[in-house]
C-alpha cells in the first residue's frame, strides 16, 4: 500500500512539472504514464527549462494513411508508431549511406537493414507490448531523431521530404526568390504539426508555419486556384483567405487553426493545426 501511494504521489509531481513547464507532444505523453515510472520526465527533451524547443513531428498525424512523410529538419524529433507482430519500413534520401544505428532499448526492439536501388532502409517492429524509446539514425550526410512508440496500430511506411532544406540550398547558391527567403527564423523553429486529410492532385506534399505565416508546399502547383478558407485561432467563423503564391506554394500571412482547400463540392483538402 505504501508503494502504491508513493506511486501516485511522484506521478501527481511529474504531472505538476510539467504542466509548469510544458514542452513538446513526447512530454504530454509522458505525462500520461507517470503513475507507473518514479523517473524525473520534465526535463526529457528540454532539461535547460529555456523557452527555444526542438519540435516534434509525430507519425499520428498519418495514423489513416500507410504512409508518413515526415518535412527533414535538423534538431527535430520524429515520433512514430509501432505494433508488435508488424514492420515498419524507415526510408532515407537515396545514395544516403548509414553510418550509425542505435537505440536507449535496444532488447525490446529489433532493427534490420538493407539498400535497395541505393535507397537505404531500416526495419523495425518491437518485441514487447509496451515500450516508448529513442532511436539514433546517423548517415554520411545526416542524423535522425527518432521516437519510437508501441502502438495497437503502426505506421507501415515512413520516409522524408528534403524540400525545405533543398530551398535553403538552392537560395544560398543562386540567390533566387524562393520560399526559404519569406520563413522568420531558420528550418530548426518551424512547426510542421499539421494534419492533412483528402485525397487529390491539389493536397501539398508539407504544410508548417514560423509563428507567424503559414505555407502550404506543393510539388508543383495546381493549374487551377481552389479556394482556401481559414479558421484563425481563438475564432468560430470560416473566412475565405487570400495568400500569395511562391516557389510552389501558397504563403499565408497568418496562423490558422484550421485550413480548407475546396477545389469543388466533392473535392476538399481538411488541413488542422495540432498545436
Amino acid at each position: 500500500m505504501k508503494v502504491k501511494k508513493f506511486q501516485k504521489v511522484v506521478a501527481a509531481m511529474a504531472v505538476t512539472a510539467l504542466l509548469m513547464n510544458p514542452c513538446d507532444a513526447l512530454a504530454a505523453d509522458l505525462a500520461k504514464n507517470a503513475e507507473f515510472t518514479t523517473q524525473k520526465t520534465s526535463g526529457l527533451v528540454n532539461p535547460s527549462g529555456t523557452r527555444k524547443i526542438s519540435y516534434t513531428q509525430d507519425g499520428a498525424n498519418s495514423q489513416e494513411n500507410s504512409m508518413v512523410i515526415f518535412q527533414y529538419a535538423p534538431n527535430q524529433l520524429y515520433k512514430i508508431y509501432c505494433r508488435v507482430g508488424y514492420l515498419t519500413d524507415l526510408a532515407l534520401k537515396k545514395d544516403e549511406k548509414i553510418t550509425f544505428v542505435g537505440g536507449g532499448d535496444t532488447s525490446a526492439w529489433a532493427v534490420e537493414k538493407a539498400t535497395i536501388n541505393g535507397v537505404a532502409h531500416l526495419y523495425i517492429k518491437p518485441t514487447v507490448d509496451t515500450n516508448t524509446t529513442n532511436m539514433i539514425i546517423a548517415t554520411n550526410k545526416r542524423s535522425y531523431q527518432i521516437i519510437l512508440n508501441t502502438s495497437d496500430w503502426y505506421n507501415p511506411m515512413v520516409t522524408w521530404n528534403y524540400g525545405l532544406e533543398e530551398s535553403a540550398e538552392i537560395n544560398h547558391q543562386s540567390g533566387e526568390e524562393n520560399i526559404f527567403n519569406r520563413i522568420n527564423g531558420t528550418v530548426e523553429t518551424l512547426n510542421f504539426e499539421y494534419k492533412i486529410k483528402g485525397e487529390s492532385s491539389y493536397k501539398p506534399v508539407a504544410v508548417f508555419d514560423d509563428g507567424e505565416k503559414t505555407f502550404l508546399k506543393f510539388e508543383k502547383l495546381p493549374k487551377r486556384l481552389p479556394s482556401l478558407f481559414l479558421k484563425e485561432q481563438g475564432k468560430k467563423d470560416i473566412q475565405m483567405a487570400n495568400y500569395k503564391i511562391s516557389d510552389n506554394s501558397y504563403i499565408l500571412d497568418r496562423i490558422a487553426d484550421e485550413i480548407e482547400m475546396r477545389i469543388s463540392d466533392k473535392e476538399i483538402i481538411k488541413i488542422k493545426r495540432k498545436r
